[in-house]
């Protein structure tokens, strides 16, 4: 959970440096986070996964058109890129009946907690953490959707809060979701 919240760091001081600084100061800044990102990962971990490397590429895609272009627009759709893809291949993934959630608890499980791993085995834990594999792709793509949205038609102080908000309420509804 740390790592998450240590995800969102990087976008919010560009909303906050954005909106109180230049774009260059905010561009340098994200990127200095955002390597902090990485060497957390790294150390916690011990490696980066996919989604960290898609999302480091796309913090330097999309850092680098911004600068290039002089447009604060373009950075602003990394996270409903990012989610609308996460979204979509949590999609694919279910499709093919390979749920990632389900992948995931079985590739890592050094990183649940025992108890939870308990649960998450029985055959009712793998039934819900198929179905939220689905409900999440969904959520994950509407999040998306409304974050690019909001990132044209809104300040800063509502594209983050949009982000960091809905990102939860997005999480909290698929897992309800998924449980009933």
């Amino acid at each position: 959970m740390n790592a998450f919240f240590l995800s969102l760091i990087p976008l919010i001081a560009f909303a906050i440096l954005d909106t109180y600084a230049s774009l260059n100061v905010a561009l340098i800044a994200t990127i200095i986070l955002t390597i902090i990102e990485v060497i957390y990962t790294l150390i916690s971990i011990g490696h980066l996964d996919g989604v960290s490397l898609f999302s480091i590429g796309l913090v330097a895609l999309l850092v680098s058109l911004s600068y290039l272009k002089k447009n604060r627009m373009i950075f602003k759709l990394k996270p409903a890129i990012l989610n609308a893809s996460m979204g979509a291949y949590m999609l694919i993934f279910y499709a093919f009946k390979r749920p990632i959630l389900l992948d995931i608890v079985q590739k890592y499980p050094e990183m649940i907690p025992s108890e939870t791993l308990l649960i998450l085995n029985t055959p009712s834990g793998q039934a819900m953490l198929h179905q939220l594999s689905f409900t999440l792709g969904i959520a994950l793509i509407i999040h998306g959707l409304i974050v690019g949205y909001s990132g044209i038609k809104h300040n800063n102080f509502w594209w983050a809060t949009i982000n960091i908000v809905g990102l939860m309420i997005a999480v909290i509804v698929a897992s309800i979701t998924a449980i009933i």
